[in-house]
């Protein structure tokens, strides 16, 4: 295999200036440590900047998601007061497979977002952790409304006969 004159004289070239470089290096070594020096400090300061950015996103997406679970947790306790104060309702369903479903599908849509945007992942999941707890508990008090009110209807239904 013959190297070409272009590939030759790249080489010489790219030896020459090597050599010359390390010469200069070996001639002034502290000159070229603190150059060194100088080049980690620059790194250590990006690296510094970018974590400091990193950190106020962070705390935005933070005060953001406390933000909505106060928002929600208000909301819910609105809702939960409403249903309690209605007596010809015992509230929508929120246990049919179409309500799950739409909530369901709009905290995936929030969680994408908010993973694209910020880099967080399953911050909704970790805001509330008895979420399961709750729902079902809310569940049972529905029940136990309905209940109430089925044994009243029937009570009610004894006394006329």
């Amino acid at each position: 295999m013959t190297d070409t004159i272009a590939s030759r004289v790249t080489r010489v070239i790219g030896s020459s200036v090597h050599a010359l470089l390390d010469a200069v290096e070996n001639a002034a070594p502290e000159a070229a440590m603190a150059q060194a020096i100088r080049e980690v400090e620059a790194a250590t300061d990006e690296v510094r900047a970018e974590l400091g950015r990193v950190e106020a996103v962070k705390h935005l997406a933070t005060s953001s998601l406390n933000k909505l679970n106060t928002q929600m947790e208000q909301a819910l306790r609105d809702f939960t007061a409403a249903c309690a104060a209605s007596t010809s309702s015992p509230g929508p369903n929120l246990s049919s497979g179409t309500t799950q479903g739409k909530v369901e599908r709009a905290g995936s849509a929030f969680d994408r977002v908010l993973a694209r945007q910020t880099g967080i992942t399953g911050a909704t999941s970790a805001l509330n952790p008895d979420a399961s707890k709750l729902h079902e508990l809310q569940e049972l008090a529905r029940t136990h409304r309905i209940d109430e009110r089925l044994a009243a209807l029937k009570a009610a239904r004894a006394d006329r006969r």
